[in-house]
């Protein structure tokens, strides 16, 4: 069993990231029919429910989500206060 490690991808944040990883595993199975895929995520809770369609990808966490994501409201409210003191 051939064990391949996606790091620095998603499944959840755009439909291109899904589009690479997916992708990236038909291709890489053609080659290596017994291998078996796993995508690193910093989001992997919003991964897990997308990995849902696509049985051949395990997801793991790369962090601690709590920790280090900043929601989108926040970071929406950051990102305008910054291009308003420009």
């Amino acid at each position: 069993m051939t064990k391949i490690l996606f790091i620095g991808g998603n499944l959840s944040q755009n439909k291109g990231g899904a589009a690479i990883v997916v992708s990236s595993c038909m291709a890489l199975k053609k080659t290596i029919p017994d291998a078996e895929f796993t995508l690193s995520s910093f989001l992997s809770k919003y991964d897990f429910k997308m990995s849902m369609r696509y049985p051949n990808i395990r997801i793991i966490s790369e962090l601690d989500e709590k920790k280090y994501y900043l929601p989108l409201p926040l970071l929406s409210s950051w990102l305008l206060r910054l291009l308003r003191s420009m």
